[in-house]
């Protein structure tokens, strides 16, 4: 039980904050991110825990409150796991981390892989333009670019 010692309760931004730096923000719990630890794993199973840089490492997602306390630590996943991989485990574990139902980074540019939660909490993983079988492409070509590949291969091949 030492994660009651080592981690602080979050706690979301009030709605009456008058703090400067964090008025903004009514509602978060605090930031995450994710880091890479370098690890020795045996020879056979470094290409799991490769990273896209090369390194043999393990993942880390924290996330801190306002006053920099750690609110929720997850290490283990292998280096080449995905961010979003790692955050979706994150979310589904039992005593897992824990994001406000309805709420989501409304800047995040691309929202082709953004989990949402449902009305009960769990995460479901959104698609949109991509197929959901792992063995397929991760996007499917829609008409109009098919359309301009070909034309742009027919013209290439025809001058030269």
């Amino acid at each position: 039980m030492m994660h009651r010692v080592l981690l602080a309760k979050p706690t979301p931004i009030p709605d009456d904050c008058l703090d400067p730096r964090w008025k903004w923000f009514k509602g978060c719990l605090g930031a995450l991110d994710g880091t890479f630890v370098d690890v020795r794993v045996p020879e056979h199973e470094k290409g799991c825990y490769r990273t896209r840089k090369s390194d043999i490492a393990v993942n880390v997602l924290g996330v801190c409150n306002p006053n920099m306390q750690f609110i929720f630590v997850l290490s283990g996943w292998e280096g080449s796991a995905t961010d979003s991989r790692v955050l979706r485990d994150a979310i589904n574990r039992p005593n897992g981390l824990r994001v406000p139902t309805g709420t989501m980074d409304t800047d995040y540019i691309s929202t082709a892989h953004v989990n949402t939660l449902d009305d009960e909490g769990s995460s479901q993983q959104k698609h949109h333009g991509q197929n959901k079988d792992r063995t397929g492409p991760r996007r499917t070509w829609t008409m109009l670019e098919e359309e301009a590949l070909i034309n742009g291969l027919n013209a290439l091949v025809t001058t030269g």
